[in-house]
């Protein structure tokens, strides 16, 4: 994998980055990587909300200062955040049409059909990657779900849960763990349709999510449910 060093991260680092890469390499074998640019080390600046790395053209960006300290002290997050990536640009390759379908209906403002597209890759990805995460930061993030304070009453939290809905799925797959009957019940109804999308292993066709994009209408337009 090409790694681009542009933000000058210290040797012992990027050695050990190097060694997690490597360690990554048989879980990755059957990815289709066509098109996939590499790794590129930025300053910290140029992430928001203290993200551990995100992708922009293929290409995956790493902050910095925050991998540094993520290899030296815990760096599942690192191989985790890489991984998570990777599976992105696989499922990029595999369901071109829907990729550039979520493009289109962000550039639309079709907020429906983006989010349908969303929930569907992001869960998709994160069933796939959630072996790295580690289970304090599971723990975590499930407890921050608990710590919210849902309100249903209005069209914020709903889409709110919509945004959440793959991530905490994929982090909590029964849901036992969900304390709010109300979100569990919405997400319910979002993991059954999400399980039954992963089981057919559906075609490059948007046309597949139209059950799913059904149940994220209601949600994001306030309508009966």
């Amino acid at each position: 994998m090409l790694i681009i060093n542009k933000a000058k991260m210290n040797e012992f680092s990027f050695i050990e980055l190097n060694r997690v890469i490597s360690l990554l390499e048989k879980e990755i074998i059957e990815f289709n990587l066509n098109g996939f640019n590499g790794l590129i080390i930025e300053d910290d600046n140029m992430f928001p909300n203290s993200s551990d790395g995100r992708m922009i053209n293929k290409t995956i960006l790493l902050p910095k200062n925050r991998t540094e300290e993520n290899l030296r002290y815990a760096n599942y997050k690192v191989k985790s955040t890489i991984y998570h990536e990777l599976c992105h640009v696989d499922l990029s390759n595999k369901l071109p049409n829907i990729h550039e379908e979520y493009n289109k209906s962000l550039e639309k403002e079709n907020y429906v059909k983006a989010f349908t597209i969303h929930t569907y890759i992001e869960y998709i990805t994160h069933i796939k990657s959630i072996k790295f995460e580690s289970e304090k930061s599971i723990d975590e993030f499930i407890q921050s779900v608990n710590n919210k304070k849902w309100n249903f009453s209005s069209n914020e939290d709903d889409i709110y849960m919509v945004k959440a809905a793959p991530y905490i799925i994929a982090r909590n797959y029964d849901l036992s763990r969900i304390e709010n009957q109300n979100l569990k019940n919405r997400l319910f109804r979002i993991k059954s349709e999400l399980e039954r999308l992963e089981k057919i292993r559906i075609e490059d066709d948007y046309v597949e999510l139209f059950n799913l994009e059904k149940i994220i209408k209601q949600y994001i337009r306030n309508e009966e449910i």
